[in-house]
């Protein structure tokens, strides 16, 4: 049962993410807004040149978690606890708005004892399949990646209105799902934006 329930549990954290930014999660949890000067409290954002041809502007938002990725500016941020049972799963989530699509990422960090219950191909093809199945779209890519040292999959889903690009992997007891949600072809920055994720201590 529970190898069932954390990939649709990823699969709801990245929907909320990427559909409602905004919205009022019914979770213990955080907001606040990723402050883009250095010196304060709290997340970075320091500036970063934008690719050729790119029509949003990236920064770099380093979290207190320790890892960090190129996003949009203002970024919102979202720390919640949630409840399974086999232990609470703190959770982030980051989502900025681009020009014309919207970025996000979610981190799930998962208890020991989980994990080795859990395979990560389970994991993995499980959140993706979950995310498909919620938006109902189709997947039409899913390939293995290795992604900031970890082990991964890029995948792309096809919605009636728009797609769903996106990379998902496991590093360390962390789960990273990096999503842009967009019309048309995948923005120029959405590349930098997926290949920029850093976790300290990958390789």
């Amino acid at each position: 049962m529970i190898k069932n329930t954390i990939p649709v549990l990823i699969a709801a954290l990245s929907i909320a993410a990427c559909a409602a930014p905004k919205a009022v999660v019914k979770a213990s949890s955080t907001i606040e807004e990723a402050p883009l000067t250095e010196g304060s409290a709290g997340p970075i954002a320091k500036q970063a040149s934008p690719p050729v041809g790119s029509s949003t502007e990236l920064v770099a938002f380093e979290a207190p978690e320790g890892f960090s990725v190129l996003m949009p500016k203002d970024p919102k941020v979202k720390r919640t606890q949630q409840q399974t049972p086999m232990g609470n799963l703190p959770t982030l989530q980051v989502v900025a708005e681009g020009s014309a699509s919207q970025y996000s990422l979610i981190r799930i960090e998962f208890p020991p004892k989980m994990l080795s219950a859990i395979p990560e191909d389970s994991l993995l093809s499980g959140t993706v399949k979950g995310i498909a199945e919620q938006k109902k779209g189709t997947i039409v890519k899913e390939t293995a990646a290795k992604i900031a040292g970890g082990k991964g999959e890029d995948f792309q889903i096809a919605e009636a209105k728009q797609m769903i690009s996106g990379r998902v992997a496991m590093i360390g007891n962390s789960q990273y799902t990096l999503i842009v949600n967009h019309q048309g072809p995948l923005p120029a920055e959405a590349t930098k934006f997926f290949e920029s994720l850093s976790v300290p201590g990958s390789h």
